[in-house]
């Protein structure tokens, strides 16, 4: 029997828009091209989300490995507030599993500083709803990396059952489903 789920913040409970973000700011082709890669498909991005370069030294490595158009980069980073919306359904889908008697947790590659921003602009209306969290900025660890997993394994299956996972008979972490279903419908 499922009792947990789990799952990841970023286009499954919010809607990460960086694309649609630089187009509101009428940000040139060009440089919309560029920031795909050079920015949040950087090894500087990476390192933000896992919590191993602090954002203000990645702001500078940034802005210095987009150097021709740091202006459109200063711009978007002003503006990073408005990274994420949450999708309508959030709250309701994680209420809804909830009153069925599902343990809802988080777990997800965010960097830590841009995390706490959109917590505290509202992006984030489900917080309050779920059972726990781990986002990876914040335990510099990241997906796919299995130390992620176990934290949050070990973590919520010792909250669950009051004592330690070496303490729990095999047959309990042998039943954990781990399931990548992408189907907004399946738990209905």
């Amino acid at each position: 029997m499922i009792k947990n789920v789990v799952f990841d913040i970023g286009n499954v409970l919010v809607d990460f828009r960086w694309r649609e973000l630089m187009k509101n700011l009428n940000l040139s082709k060009e440089a919309q091209d560029r920031f795909e890669t050079s920015v949040f498909g950087s090894c500087w991005w990476h390192d933000l989300d896992h919590g191993t370069i602090d954002e203000k030294d990645a702001v500078i490595r940034l802005r210095e490995d987009n150097i021709e158009f740091r202006e459109a980069f200063d711009l978007v980073w002003e503006n990073r507030d408005k990274l994420v919306k949450p999708y309508d359904y959030a709250v309701s889908w994680i209420d809804s599993l909830k009153e069925q008697g599902y343990h809802v947790y988080l777990l997800s590659n965010y960097p830590r500083d841009i995390f706490t921003l959109h917590a505290n602009v509202g992006s984030f209306p489900f917080l309050d709803h779920v059972d726990g969290k781990i986002v990876s900025g914040f335990v510099q660890m990241i997906k796919p990396d299995a130390d992620i997993y176990e934290k949050l394994i070990k973590g919520y299956t010792e909250k669950q059952w009051g004592r330690d996972c070496k303490d729990l008979p095999s047959f309990i972490i042998k039943r954990l489903p781990l399931r990548f279903v992408y189907d907004n419908n399946y738990f209905n």
